[in-house]
């Protein structure tokens, strides 16, 4: 799996109302639709933006093993979540706007969701796929690992408003379009307070704690914004965020856990930390793992020889480093 995803300028500030499961499967969607895109390209070597959408296929697969490694729970508890999560799905609609051409334009995010025999298939039209594709007003790259860790819906959509505009400059918007964007409303918190609270002041913090130095926050109080009056009301929010380049030191982890404060979701973690190449995994979630293989087996995890390998190479690299 790439580390970033690829949207659209219109999808990144469109107006989405949607949870954060919704989100991750968007973003599984477009990601899908990209690298199709991108396939026949190249294989028709034709790396303009101008080739023919009816090519692109309109159904993408995807195993309950897959989406459990990349949502990190169980195949299991997946599965259990799968038929409502897929009943919220339809109908999901995009507001796209464009004040610059006094135009907007409604997009179904997906026309058919089913699943059978442990396979997911999402469906998208031809016309919202076109949309999706369309990086004339520009895009934001996200970083996939860091959307994926972030467990609530506006954290998620505050990162890819932020990735729009990584290091170009201040954002600015109004309350009332932010609110939009996002997925909330003013109206539901009874002090702005609250309001400000829960759909900035946090999402804001967990971005850059889960962010690992990569997202901090350029204002003098450290907040990662500022608000702007106008009278006595507060009208819009400027993000001051910084975006540095991540470093490409030793991925190696020092955890200092114990195994018995681990629990299945730390071993599927680490597993997609092995079979993705992230990190080494300490001692001690690799021993967590390694309690839990019978498990995760089950529940259709693979553990074949080049898991195997990787499984061992680990365990060789914190070897030599506890002998230092």
């Amino acid at each position: 799996m790439n580390d970033v995803v690829k949207k659209s300028h219109q999808f990144v500030t469109g107006r989405l109302q949607l949870t954060a499961r919704e989100q991750d499967f968007v973003t599984l969607l477009m990601k899908a639709v990209k690298k199709a895109a991108d396939d026949i390209k190249y294989s028709l070597n034709d790396t303009t933006e101008n080739f023919e959408y009816e090519r692109i296929p309109t159904k993408f697969s995807f195993t309950t093993a897959e989406l459990a490694e990349l949502f990190q729970v169980t195949p299991s508890a997946l599965y259990h979540s799968l038929d409502e999560l897929t009943d919220s799905l339809m109908g999901k609609v995009a507001y796209l706007k464009n004040p610059e051409k006094g135009s907007f334009e409604k997009a179904v995010l997906f026309s058919d969701v089913s699943y059978n025999k442990g396979i997911l298939t999402l469906e998208v039209s031809r016309s919202t796929a076109a949309k999706m594709l369309d990086y004339s007003n520009g895009f934001a790259e996200i970083d996939l690992k860091l959307l994926f860790s972030l467990k609530g819906a506006y954290e998620k959509r505050i990162l890819e408003i932020l990735s729009r505009f990584k290091n170009k400059r201040d954002f600015k918007v109004s309350i009332e379009d932010y609110s939009l964007m996002i997925g909330s409303h003013r109206e539901r918190y009874k002090t702005f307070s609250d309001f400000r609270k829960v759909v900035i002041e946090r999402p804001l913090q967990k971005i850059i704690s889960k962010s690992n130095g990569v997202w901090t926050a350029k204002d003098d109080a450290k907040k990662g914004y500022e608000l702007v009056k106008n009278g006595r009301s507060y009208s819009h929010i400027i993000f001051k965020m910084q975006w540095n380049e991540p470093t490409k030191k030793s991925k190696t982890k020092q955890s200092q856990l114990s195994s018995s404060t681990l629990s299945i979701d730390d071993a599927i973690k680490t597993y997609s930390e092995l079979t993705n190449k992230v990190c080494i995994p300490s001692t001690a979630e690799l021993n967590n793992l390694m309690s839990f293989m019978g498990q995760l087996m089950l529940e259709g995890f693979e553990f074949g020889p080049e898991f195997l390998i990787l499984f061992k190479e680990a365990q060789d690299a914190n070897g030599q480093l506890d002998s230092e």
